[in-house]
């Protein structure tokens, strides 16, 4: 396939989280289509003022430390300043995919080895997680990685499905090297069940910020996962949207993913693969993590759970790693 027909009728768009998460995205991109298609659509639920909504209709939860933001001092934003003006570029987008077989096989592996329920995404996120985990090092040693997974809470807490903004809150999970990827997913598994009543962070969050100085103080906070000198694993799924039912006329999408350079490293996400087929993971490392570590160490254990005949589409195989 050359480069010029894959591209062709390419459509690219900037968005920005102060906007909306993917759903606040996907919502507009589907009235997009469908006004273009001449169908109806149903207007979603803007409201004026967030805060007053959510102080209205979230229940306050048991969440009284996990707050999504930390307050930075002097030096810690001077680094994040040399990081964003001299080392931005010094990472690239890395991406792999698993095919539906795969994933069968994976989550059969990981279901029998538990005592209890895993889905699909519970055993991906802990394969990520414990493969990086055991074979990426960090200044040159295996060190305990965490993985902050971004989840959407309308439906957990109860709220409209169509409301825009950003309703995503995140969940840490760490790993140690060596130790078990089930007892991982089973981990995630649990945060997951009881993320409304013990981990929506957006009271804590509050509390944090009025706590240190408020709205005065405001550009002193960063995400907590934040950290491109550190080991975190930021992981946002953005599976199950419906990017491959929009459509505007001539045909359904055959290819989506991230694009442009990454603000830092460590960054992840999880699309449903070309032509809506498997799931491509996507992850901006450091130019640090050298090719031959991808290919030769990472990608085999990454892959472990794909048959050794199975035939991979020829688009995935020009435009993945793995």
């Amino acid at each position: 396939m050359r480069r010029e027909d894959l591209f062709a009728g390419s459509l690219a768009l900037t968005w920005h989280h102060a906007i909306g998460d993917m759903q606040t995205f996907m919502s507009f991109m589907r009235a997009w289509s469908d006004q273009f298609a001449g169908r109806h659509f149903v207007t979603p639920l803007i409201v004026p003022d967030r805060h007053q909504y959510l102080a209205q209709h979230l229940p306050r939860n048991n969440n009284q430390d996990e707050a999504a933001v930390r307050k930075i001092g002097i030096v810690e934003a001077i680094k994040l300043i040399y990081y964003m003006q001299c080392k931005r570029k010094a990472q690239r987008w890395v991406q792999f995919y698993f095919s539906e077989d795969e994933l069968k096989t994976m989550h059969e592996n990981y279901r029998q080895r538990s005592d209890r329920f895993l889905s699909v995404n519970d055993a991906l996120s802990a394969h990520i997680l414990s493969v990086f985990t055991d074979t990426l090092e960090h200044k040159g040693q295996l060190y305990p990685r965490e993985m902050d997974m971004a989840i959407n809470f309308r439906s957990r807490a109860g709220l409209d499905k169509s409301l825009m903004g950003n309703m995503v809150s995140t969940v840490k999970i760490s790993h140690i090297p060596g130790d078990s990827a089930v007892k991982l997913a089973q981990g995630i598994r649990h945060k997951v069940e009881h993320f409304e009543n013990e981990h929506l962070d957006y009271y804590a969050s509050l509390e944090y910020i009025e706590k240190h100085g408020g709205r005065d103080k405001i550009a002193q906070f960063i995400p907590d996962w934040l950290n491109p000198y550190g080991n975190s694993l930021l992981l946002t799924s953005w599976a199950n949207f419906g990017v491959y039912d929009i459509d505007f006329g001539v045909e359904r999408p055959f290819y989506f993913a991230t694009m442009g350079p990454a603000l830092f490293p460590w960054i992840s996400n999880i699309v449903e693969g070309p032509n809506n087929t498997g799931l491509s993971y996507v992850v901006s490392v450091p130019k640090s993590v050298s090719d031959d570590t991808i290919k030769n160490t990472l990608l085999g254990k990454i892959n472990q759970f794909r048959k050794p005949d199975e035939v991979i589409p020829e688009l995935v195989r020009s435009m993945t790693i793995g």
